[in-house]
């Protein structure tokens, strides 16, 4: 039997889950992940931009926002969670996995206005470098806390979803040297190669569904 790690729990109605029971392959999903809310102040910029889901989750337990603040996201999952709250999105980036497109597409939509960019106190700031810092600001909302966790068994593809997670993973834990290795996304991919491990595919848009598509044409 085929077997794939990935560092995220998975919900019961995750594609991924849903294929593998098709295609009879063992998933382990495990995150190294725990986090915190850190107190922030409210942004003053005219868009707010919300660099994942949880930091939609932990802006929302301090603040409220008012129906003329423009809202954007760095993908569809998150623009997903704002919607489930009501909030209306008006910026989604295309590309999530791709940090630098993303900056591209959102200085393109607002090309003179100010941007709040919402999220972790750990945040790669990938998309935040790419602006004149005059037309940015920062608001930490959450602390990312690594938890390193053995993992006795081996398998044949090892999905890891943030650096973060791939730290976890390799305090305690080696990858086998025949495993093929994918990365959510180019940064992802950077932390990677820091560690001299090259992934066999980095995903683009960083979506469970964009995994099983690659998953499927790897097993055929």
């Amino acid at each position: 039997m085929r077997s794939l790690f990935i560092s995220k729990e998975l919900s019961e109605s995750s594609p991924i889950l849903s294929w593998s029971q098709e295609r009879k392959i063992k998933v382990y999903d495990k995150s190294f992940l725990t986090f915190e809310l850190q107190q922030s102040d409210f942004p003053k910029e005219e868009v707010f931009f919300f660099t994942s889901k949880r930091a939609v989750t932990y802006f929302l337990q301090q603040h409220t926002i008012t129906k003329e603040i423009k809202i954007a996201c760095v993908g569809q999952a998150t623009a997903e969670e704002l919607e489930k709250l009501g909030l209306s999105v008006d910026f989604i980036g295309k590309t999530s996995g791709n940090p630098k497109k993303v900056a591209q597409e959102l200085k393109h939509h607002y090309i003179n206005q100010s941007i709040a960019f919402i999220g972790a106190l750990e945040g790669s700031d990938s998309i935040y470098n790419e602006f004149d810092s005059q037309r940015v600001n920062k608001y930490v909302v959450y602390k990312t806390i690594v938890i390193p966790f053995k993992i006795e068994e081996v398998f044949d593809y090892y999905v890891f979803t943030s650096p973060s997670n791939l730290e976890g993973y390799l305090a305690l834990n080696s990858l086998p040297q025949r495993a093929k290795v994918i990365a959510w996304g180019k940064t992802t991919e950077k932390a990677l190669n820091k560690y001299s491990i090259t992934p066999c595919f980095t995903l683009e848009n960083a979506t469970e569904k964009e995994l099983v598509g690659k998953l499927i044409q790897d097993f055929s």
